[in-house]
């Protein structure tokens, strides 16, 4: 049975927070996935861990916080949010371009929790 899916897509976003200095600072970065609690995104930049960020696409605002940031010699970093509970995505809200649906178990699910 399946009752959660997760989504490959490609979609210019922009990436907002504060530095340690608390300085707003924005980046271009590209969502390569989503999933009603969580995206990959992918920037030239590193965005430090724990940080609180807004990423921005097509008009609306998804509030999360990096949890794990992975550097690829060839492409950049790529960004792993976790989306606040109040902040959550549907594809109600939107759709990102080139989106590919992949369904997953619950008993995927059940077992990673």
């Amino acid at each position: 049975m399946v009752n959660y899916s997760q989504y490959l897509c490609s979609q210019l976003v922009t990436i907002e927070y504060l530095d340690a200095l608390g300085q707003d600072l924005s980046l271009t970065g590209n969502l390569e996935e989503i999933s009603p609690t969580r995206l990959l995104v992918l920037s030239e930049s590193n965005i430090p861990l724990g940080i609180s960020v807004v990423v921005q696409c097509q008009g609306h605002r998804l509030n999360g916080r990096i949890q794990k940031a992975v550097r690829d010699d060839q492409l950049g970093w790529f960004s792993a949010v976790r989306l606040k509970a109040n902040s959550r995505w549907s594809e109600k809200l939107f759709l990102p371009e080139h989106l590919f649906k992949l369904p997953i178990p619950a008993s995927v699910i059940a077992t990673a929790a």
